[in-house]
């Protein structure tokens, strides 16, 4: 069932004109982490890098250090998840630099 889901999510492009909180972006880096860690097929990994990307272009810029609360905010709120986007990355980066 988690790879039905995950497969599903790989082949799905995130909305671009919806409103898009950190915890989402970090839910679907964090999918595929677990699916690359359970199959080992480097694709899953290459999409969790190609979602970080894209939330740290959409959530992060250069006016604060912590997230904004939203892709279309310009302010930080803890409830939308923030931590775990920053969780999920620092996880992401583990894995990219195991060696």
């Amino acid at each position: 069932l988690f790879l039905t889901a995950a497969e599903t999510y790989f082949s799905s492009e995130i909305p671009k004109s919806k409103r898009m909180y950190p915890g989402n972006y970090s839910g679907i880096i964090s999918m595929m982490l677990k699916a690359y860690r359970l199959t080992g097929e480097q694709r899953f990994l290459d999409k969790a890098t190609d979602y970080a990307d894209i939330s740290v272009r959409a959530v992060m810029d250069s006016t604060s250090p912590l997230p904004k609360a939203s892709n279309e905010s310009d302010h930080y709120e803890a409830i939308t998840g923030a931590n775990n986007l920053m969780s999920n990355l620092l996880n992401l980066w583990i894995e990219l630099n195991r060696n």
